[in-house]
């Protein structure tokens, strides 16, 4: 799994392990905390899921995204859906 950390001047890198948010089930306060360390706002965020505990996260992020066989609550919430599904490409489309 990446995790993509998001500078102020929009360069993404992956994360290192001392920000990356390992074995957290609350994706949203996770994302929050993540974004208040970076000094970003959510509209300055992106934030893509597929499973129920993503929904929060990718409502409140600027740009939330899913993908096509997301559960439910994700793709309600979403602001754009892959046409590539998970592992196949969809990253690389956003």
């Amino acid at each position: 799994m990446a995790y993509i950390e998001v500078h102020p001047d929009w360069v993404c890198d992956v994360l290192s392990p001392s920000t990356a948010r390992l074995g957290r089930t609350d994706k949203l306060a996770a994302l929050q905390e993540l974004a208040a360390q970076l000094g970003l706002t959510a509209a300055q965020c992106a934030y893509m899921g597929d499973d129920d505990i993503d929904a929060a996260a990718i409502a409140w992020a600027g740009i939330g995204i899913s993908v096509p066989a997301a559960m439910p609550a994700p793709l309600q919430a979403a602001d754009y859906v892959t046409a590539r599904p998970a592992g196949q490409g969809a990253v690389r489309e956003v």
